[in-house]
């Protein structure tokens, strides 16, 4: 800020103060201030128009408006309603999974064994036999589809002797379903069938017919949905014993028992 001298005592037009003709100065009050002041101490007078400014008056209005202006609280509207719709939504799926998971069954498929007959392939020594086996699957669940891998393994046995095996067909199952599932088991070899069940595929006379006892054994992964949600998934396992009159075309199935497992 540029320095300024001492006021002069009396008004004149100089170029320091413009001659103001509003402006009364006493000098008698300006002599009496001065002889107040210690010595030592400098007094410097300003006109008062040299330092104030009147603001334009659009500049004031713009003033008051921005002070008056009511401030804008953001409105919690949107989501308060947000949150809520989040809620329901939230309970609705905790009852549908509550209903999917305790009230809709959720039970194993039941087989049973219909029909047996033997195909050989191959010469002498060499011959393998195909076991094909159909199983009367049913589906007992009113809303659960039941899907059978394509992994599952199945055999036979005769006195706890495995002489063929096999996979399990991978399949759908509706919900209240019945259908039939065929198996193909195939023997390791001519030469390592047992002797019993080799006299009954060759065996056609109903005098010399001798009953056979068979172990089927299969293990199959499933899966259980209601619609597209997977509700469950699983191995199921069963051993069936069943007896055979003999092993040829017209073979019947004179008993069963089966026995049926899982393991999550």
């Amino acid at each position: 800020m540029e320095e300024r001298g001492p006021p002069s005592t009396s008004i004149h037009d100089g170029d320091d103060y413009p001659l103001n003709p509003n402006h009364h100065y006493n000098h008698n009050l300006a002599t009496n201030n001065l002889q107040n002041v210690r010595p030592g101490t400098y007094v410097i007078q300003v006109p008062r128009d040299s330092i104030y400014r009147t603001p334009p008056p659009e500049n004031a209005l713009l003033v008051e408006r921005h002070r008056n202006a009511p401030t804008k609280k953001p409105s919690s509207g949107p989501i308060k309603y947000v949150l809520i719709s989040l809620i329901i939504l939230k309970i609705f799926l905790g009852i549908m999974l509550w209903i999917i998971f305790v009230v809709v069954k959720k039970d194993d498929p039941r087989f049973r064994i219909e029909r047996v007959y033997v195909n050989t392939k191959g010469k002498t020594r060499q011959q393998k036999h195909e076991f094909n086996i159909t199983l009367a699957s049913k589906n007992p669940n009113a809303h659960t589809i039941i899907l059978f891998d394509d992994h599952g393994k199945t055999s036979l046995s005769f006195k706890d002797k495995k002489f063929a095996k096999g996979k399990f067909p991978s399949s759908k199952q509706d919900p209240k379903n019945s259908k039939d599932v065929k198996l193909t088991i195939t023997s390791f070899s001519n030469t390592k069938l047992p002797q019993e069940i080799r006299t009954s595929m060759n065996e056609t006379s109903k005098r010399t017919q001798k009953h056979v006892e068979i172990l089927l054994e299969f293990r199959v992964p499933v899966k259980m949905k209601i619609g597209i949600l997977e509700v469950k998934s699983k191995t199921l396992s069963m051993l069936c014993h069943f007896k055979v009159n003999n092993l040829v075309k017209n073979s019947r199935i004179l008993s069963q028992d089966c026995d049926y497992s899982t393991r999550v």
